[in-house]
């Protein structure tokens, strides 16, 4: 009974860890996705501006990621949502 109850767990686990390694964001599969990313990551860099000024440690840091979400969209989709101009475009920033 008892080496039953523990290859059933054995199973679960072995189960969780199929389904929590196959499974993809949402966000990254689409460029939609992208796009609200992006929208959040430059309100970040926006309000970090405005508290502790364009040159700042924050301000950099939040600069750094919305480069990086930028980035890894264009490699995704071959563009990148621009908030300022409110549109999507196809060449690097």
């Amino acid at each position: 009974m008892k080496h039953a109850k523990n290859a059933h767990v054995a199973m679960l686990l072995f189960a969780g860890a199929v389904l929590a390694l196959t499974s993809v964001p949402a966000q990254a599969e689409n460029p939609w996705g992208c796009r609200a990313k992006i929208g959040r990551a430059v309100d970040r860099y926006d309000a970090a501006v405005e508290r502790y000024g364009r040159n700042s440690y924050k301000a950099d840091k939040e600069r750094y990621k919305v480069d990086a979400i930028k980035r890894k969209c264009h490699e995704l989709f071959g563009e990148w949502w621009d908030p300022r101009d409110s549109r999507w475009r196809r060449e690097r920033w």
